[in-house]
């Protein structure tokens, strides 16, 4: 793996874990703490500055849960998830779920520890209704060990820490998509009543365990698609299949959310069949983030179009910022997703699809994502061989996405 891809991989890494609920601790070899995650600082009230180079036995109210964590560290290089009580810089108690894990260098050399805990101060309130299996959510029977590569500084600190935020993220992918999936299945089963009635208000509460278990699917979904992305190993798996047809299954699998704010989808095609060579899944992606969106900036009531049209070549004017080159010369489809919400402001719709990009406006102060899905939207579009774009409207006045897309 060359450098570069490695600081990609890093930055994507780093980002999961400041947008992660889960409080991490690194250790060095004497078992003091040497960086922490935002976690720590909201669930603990510690501070990195004043927590840096203390003892980790500080933050563990049974001491021998600690021994007992460190002797299996010394012969494994993993623990399995075990519940305990960490202590707050208040010294109030907080319920975790917490495993370790052993760094090596790529000699097998020990330097230093990793400790990751979970909040369960608000699963405790329900634990015998939704008993659904933590442990097995967040094993890390994988997590931070020695893979083999080429890279070229591998003594340097900057290469280990790059290669153990690549293990993370390899991690996350490959061992916490399937059970979590499992698991998302199991809280709605929880929710029909399969188990037993449901009060009201475990109805609430898991509900909110569902939406935070859906966006952490989602996230964890972008986040590999993007590594996929930006090591050259994502691909599309084309056939000859109807457009319209995969943008109305899209609509129809958006519809629910859509209702609930009493937003109107409405289809305009111009054709019953539009026969292309195209990834339908990939493309219903598209098309449903498109949709999510313009959803969530969308007032309750309000409209939202899907429309397909064909156009020639000649037709197609984009912003000064979305290059043609490099596009066949033939005809097109032109797909548009057209709200009414808030619109996006000037200078902005280019930004839009950067990785990451927010938009920091008091109009939009609360958090509608992390800023991957119109990255990989676009890249989904390009390897079809088309273009997407933000059409520049006045702001207030709703979005318009476009994208383009080969019809011969």
């Amino acid at each position: 793996m060359g450098k570069h891809m490695v600081q990609n991989a890093g930055i994507i890494a780093q980002t999961f874990l400041k947008l992660s609920n889960e409080m991490f601790f690194a250790l060095d070899t004497d078992k003091k703490i040497t960086g922490i995650n935002p976690s720590v600082s909201r669930l603990l009230g510690y501070e990195p500055d004043k927590i840096n180079g203390k003892d980790v036995a500080v933050i563990f109210r049974d001491q021998a849960f600690l021994a007992e964590l460190f002797t299996t560290l010394g012969t494994k290089p993993f623990t399995p998830r075990k519940e305990t009580e960490l202590v707050s810089e208040t010294d109030d108690n907080l319920p975790a779920l917490l495993a370790g894990a052993v760094c090596t260098d790529e000699s097998g050399k020990t330097v230093g520890y990793m400790i990751v805990a979970a909040d369960l101060s608000d699963y405790k309130m329900f634990e015998g209704e939704v008993k659904i299996g933590y442990d097995e959510l967040m094993a890390l029977n994988s997590i931070l060990t020695s893979n083999k590569n080429d890279l070229e500084e591998s003594n340097t600190k900057l290469v280990k820490i790059d290669k153990l935020k690549n293990n993370f993220l390899s991690m996350v992918s490959h061992e916490l998509r399937t059970p979590l999936t499992a698991i998302i299945g199991f809280v709605k089963f929880i929710e029909n009543g399969a188990v037993g009635p449901v009060t009201p208000k475990q109805t609430e509460l898991i509900g909110l365990v569902n939406n935070n278990l859906e966006r952490l699917l989602k996230l964890i979904n972008e986040l590999l698609d993007m590594s996929k992305m930006e090591s050259g190993t994502f691909s599309i798996n084309r056939t000859i299949c109807d457009l319209t047809d995969t943008i109305s299954v899209a609509v129809n699998d958006i519809s629910p959310i859509a209702q609930s704010r009493n937003i109107n989808l409405i289809k305009e095609f111009g054709a019953e069949k539009v026969m292309i060579n195209m990834d339908a899944y990939r493309i219903s992606q598209v098309i449903i983030n498109l949709l999510n969106n313009s959803i969530k900036f969308s007032p309750k009531g309000a409209n939202i179009w899907i429309k397909v049209r064909l156009i020639d070549f000649k037709e197609i004017i984009p912003p000064v910022y979305v290059s043609l080159e490099g596009l066949k010369q033939c005809r097109y489809y032109k797909v548009t997703v057209e709200d009414e919400g808030i619109g996006i402001p000037e200078g902005m719709h280019e930004k839009v699809f950067e990785k990451f990009f927010q938009i920091k406006k008091d109009t939009y102060s609360k958090p509608k994502g992390v800023g991957l899905g119109l990255p990989i939207t676009r890249e989904i579009i390009g390897m079809h061989g088309g273009r997407i774009w933000a059409q520049p409207t006045a702001e207030g006045h709703g979005a318009e996405f476009i994208f383009i897309i080969p019809a011969e």
